[in-house]
């Protein structure tokens, strides 16, 4: 009997400290919810304002008199404003080809003889990154419109 009774107040000590236990990952559980939902809240906060600055990154190149261009590091048209293509005076077929045209390697031929001065500096940004602004540019045969 005093064996009986002993096994089952060691049983009764092993589930009082299994419901401590059990309390204790329910209480880190919530904890750990309680959290969740703060970094959900903050991520989306984040994300929002991420969308409202690319959307005012957006407006502002779309809608800036200067113009601007992207291109990949092989020179492929990847964007474009409007202003850009009013400077270069290029119909919209011209600016489209420019878009989906595949450029295996960065290429400067005749038609680039306006970049001479220029060229070291574009194959650095090409090359390696960043941006380049060209105030200026003097085109021997400039295009009605640009």
């Amino acid at each position: 009997m005093k064996d009986q009774n002993k096994t089952q107040q060691q049983l009764l000590t092993q589930v009082a400290e299994l419901s401590q236990r059990v309390e204790e990952l329910e209480a880190q559980l919530t904890s750990r919810g309680q959290a969740n939902s703060t970094d959900i809240g903050e991520r989306r906060r984040a994300e929002d304002a991420l969308r409202k600055s690319e959307e005012f990154n957006r407006m502002l190149i779309r809608n800036s008199p200067i113009g601007i261009s992207v291109r990949s590091r092989t020179g492929r048209l990847l964007s474009y404003n409007p202003a850009w293509q009013r400077i270069w005076a290029m119909p919209d077929e011209a600016v489209f080809a420019d878009l989906a045209r595949e450029r295996p390697k960065l290429e400067f031929n005749e038609k680039d003889a306006y970049l001479k001065p220029h060229l070291a500096e574009l194959r650095r940004v090409y090359e390696s990154g960043g941006s380049l602004h060209l105030p200026e540019l003097w085109v021997a045969q400039p295009r009605p419109g640009g």
